[in-house]
């Protein structure tokens, strides 16, 4: 007969859902303790701080990571996928945030990740049958339009390049030099709050102010963001927005000024 090896969790949180537990009494007990203590981080609307769960402590340890496909709260998992936040990648809390104050429904934020996925590629990578189709990224945008001549805000990090048909196509900097420039993970973030937005609204609305984290002189503002439905996701101008977080909004402009600085893919 085999002896049962101590039970490692393959997601936080399964422990709430096992009839039995394998393992010792004392891997248990320091799940259960970490779990209860990771439940601190829950706010008295039944909403979760990501921020404050990151960098919970116990004896000098942080133990906890911020779990993006349920936007709660749980004990860090042995090893740290995309899927969860922690000590790591703070930056990703404003947004985070925002998503979570919603409270939204497991179904709303699983429907939110598939139609990411949806436009992914779209949106970050560019389609291949057309140059100027997609590539809302700096560094995508320039592979392929070098030479090209635009504008980038140093507040927000958005940028914008003016196309021929007099249409401004706006991307996320995400050049390694830029400081606070986004990563991909915060446009999935942006993209993904976006559409629980879009959703959520009556008359379906394609722009809505998202939170974001940019620079000390920009951190906690809102930015513009369209979600087309099963097509994209884009900055709608490069300005922040005085529009409250969550709302509707009719883009922030391109137009230049002292924070914008001329750029030359």
């Amino acid at each position: 007969m085999t002896t049962a090896a101590a039970f490692c969790p393959t997601w936080p949180g399964q422990h709430r859902f096992m009839s039995q537990w394998i393992g010792s009494t004392d891997d248990r007990m320091n799940y259960e303790s970490q779990l209860a203590s990771c439940d601190s981080a829950k706010q008295r609307d039944g909403s979760w701080n990501c921020r404050a769960c990151i960098d919970l402590l116990d004896n000098g340890k942080k133990f906890c990571a911020f779990d993006t496909t349920t936007m709660t709260c749980v004990p860090r998992p042995s090893k740290m996928t995309d899927d969860y936040v922690g000590d790591g990648n703070p930056e990703r809390c404003a947004t985070l945030q925002q998503i979570s104050n919603l409270k939204p429904k497991k179904d709303d934020i699983t429907a939110a990740r598939t139609e990411w996925d949806k436009i992914k590629t779209h949106v970050l990578e560019g389609e291949t049958s057309d140059k100027t189709s997609g590539r809302h990224l700096f560094t995508t945008w320039q592979a392929v339009h070098k030479g090209e001549k635009g504008i980038c805000d140093t507040k927000t990090n958005l940028c914008s390049f003016m196309r021929e048909t007099k249409v401004h196509k706006t991307v996320w900097d995400d050049r390694s030099t830029t400081k606070g420039g986004y990563s991909r993970l915060q446009v999935k973030d942006i993209c993904i709050a976006a559409i629980i937005l879009h959703k959520s609204f009556t008359d379906n609305p394609l722009s809505v102010s998202i939170q974001t984290s940019q620079t000390d002189t920009g951190a906690g503002k809102s930015i513009c963001v369209t979600h087309r439905t099963s097509a994209s996701c884009f900055p709608d101008g490069i300005k922040f927005t005085p529009i409250v977080p969550g709302k509707t909004c009719t883009g922030t402009g391109d137009a230049e000024d002292a924070n914008t600085v001329p750029v030359t893919l």
